[in-house]
């Protein structure tokens, strides 16, 4: 099935300075992080994940981890027989936005993923939620997305 982006799309849609908030809902709570792009060159980047409070102060132990572009485009790499692909336009946090919706079964373990990427923005799905069944297992959302000035 075909990716959303292609590596170049994504490169060239994070520089460094790219500031991503993200909450993640499981059934054990809410979690706010921080995700900063602290350094890029050709063959991929470097990005900083902070835990976060609502006010945006950083709470935990900040991480790193590098990754090719060409990983960051296979993220969204999914098997046909198992996911589907509709394009869409849908209210998020980050406003309307056109884009992607990819549904991906995963029959190991019953649960069903739903990554809705925005057509303007390259990179990670602005929404991603995983259920099993009427059971939240975790969702994802962009709640901000900006590039330093």
């Amino acid at each position: 099935m075909p990716t959303p982006f292609t590596a170049e799309q994504i490169r060239d849609e994070m520089p460094v300075g790219l500031r991503l908030t993200i909450r993640r809902v499981t059934p054990g709570g809410e979690e706010l992080e921080r995700w900063e792009v602290v350094a890029a060159d050709t063959d991929g980047v470097e990005i900083e994940f902070t835990p976060t409070d609502p006010d945006g102060n950083s709470i935990g132990e900040a991480r790193r981890t590098r990754s090719s572009w060409v990983e960051l485009r296979d993220h969204a790499s999914f098997s046909a027989a198992s996911a589907t692909r509709e394009a869409l336009r849908r209210d998020t946090a980050l406003g309307e936005l056109d884009g992607w919706l990819y549904r991906v079964r995963n029959p190991a373990d019953g649960t069903t993923s739903e990554f809705f990427f925005a057509r303007e923005l390259p990179g990670a799905p602005v929404h991603v939620i995983t259920t099993r069944g009427d059971e939240l297992i975790q969702e994802m959302v962009q709640l901000e997305r900006r590039r330093s000035e």
